[in-house]
């Protein structure tokens, strides 16, 4: 199965170009050429001479309606041979969060024979309420559309390390690799195994499920025996990743597990634990790797899960409080009402030029009219 991943804005073309160093097939599509120079990757695509989107998701919409023909053409070249195309962008920032949508939509309708998925990223709670904005639309439209979505969450980052002053380059950087990591561990190629393999199809048919999704690992130590059951484990993976958070409030299309084992450890989980914390998996993929594992592990693929509407509603809640706060710190207008009688300036002043009305026909004014 080869993958291709097309990265839009400076957020999804940043992962991209992560993409692109693993070998996988990338190219990057942005409104800005400061961004674009910055990568790495050889396949990029300048829509427009604006020098950006300046994070309104309308400029990004409006460049997609113009030069569409033109990204069709070169996604259609440059994912000739490729099974499944991910549109990867950030729902916070401009170009990518306008774009986002509205490109799958329009893949969707005019490249039928290809599939389509995205990745999006929500902001941290910690960035602007534009982003929080952008991000609240763009996922009410990519909700609306039937897609496999996987939903990264900056906000996680902060969470997990539990500090303040953190370097953003720190947190894309840990986030991004985490996403590539993800994908590396689920399509490496390992070695058939007798007990159970997930096979290029099943795998195709895991990643391609309309709905969200997400990817855990959970390394097995000993304390599996002494604190936690191995599926306990598991479905604390579930919520201990950099994916967005997700409400587990129906059955799960289809699940993938895999199984990194050595030969001396027992297949001992009981989906039915797991089904009574997540749901009905309807369907199971499976596979038993007892010979070639790295380290012992587990590997989980949620596919077909619903939208992660409370980390959705903290957004929204954002928005207000900010709303709320906007208007609580609008400077109250000026008191001209008071009589300025008592100044009285007897001080002499200096001869001052004379100056004529014809004196000032030369001065052009329009920059300060402009202001008010």
């Amino acid at each position: 199965m080869k993958i291709g991943f097309c990265g839009l804005g400076a957020c999804g073309s940043n992962i991209v170009d992560l993409f692109d160093q693993d070998k996988y097939t990338t190219i990057a599509i942005n409104a800005s050429s400061e961004d674009l120079e910055c990568l790495d990757l050889r396949n990029k695509l300048l829509l427009g001479n604006k020098g950006g989107s300046g994070k309104v998701r309308n400029e990004a919409k409006a460049e997609i309606k113009k030069y569409y023909t033109k990204i069709i053409e070169y996604i259609k070249n440059k994912f000739s041979d490729t099974d499944l195309i991910y549109l990867v962008f950030s729902s916070g920032g401009g170009f990518g969060s306008g774009a986002g949508p509205i490109l799958l939509d329009v893949l969707k309708q005019t490249l039928p024979t290809k599939r389509f998925a995205a990745i999006t990223v929500l902001p941290s709670t910690k960035e602007s309420l534009i982003a929080q904005k952008n991000s609240l639309d763009c996922m009410k439209e990519l909700s609306t559309m039937e897609i496999p979505l996987m939903i990264l969450d900056n906000d996680k980052f902060y969470k997990d390390y539990e500090v303040e002053l953190i370097s953003t380059q720190e947190l894309y950087t840990v986030v991004n690799e985490a996403l590539i990591e993800s994908f590396d561990i689920i399509t490496k190629n390992r070695k058939a195994s007798k007990f159970g393999n997930i096979d290029t199809r099943d795998m195709f048919k895991l990643l391609t499920t309309n709905g969200n999704m997400l990817i855990s690992k959970y390394v097995i130590g000993n304390e599996v025996n002494r604190t936690l059951t191995l599926e306990e484990c598991m479905i604390d993976s579930f919520k201990n990743n950099y994916f967005a958070t997700l409400s587990f409030t129906k059955a799960i299309k289809r699940a993938g597990f895999i199984y990194e084992l050595p030969d001396n450890t027992p297949h001992i989980v009981n989906y039915k634990k797991i089904n009574n914390e997540l749901g009905n998996i309807l369907e199971v993929f499976e596979g038993i790797y007892k010979d070639n594992y790295r380290e012992t592990s587990v590997i989980s693929i949620l596919t077909g899960l619903a939208f992660p509407t409370e980390r959705l509603e903290l957004i929204s809640n954002l928005l207000s409080k900010g709303k709320d706060q906007v208007n609580l710190d609008k400077p109250k207008p000026l008191d001209f009402s008071s009589s300025y009688n008592w100044f009285d300036d007897n001080t002499e002043h200096e001869t001052s030029t004379i100056i004529t009305d014809s004196d000032c026909d030369d001065i052009d004014l329009s920059s300060i009219f402009d202001k008010y």
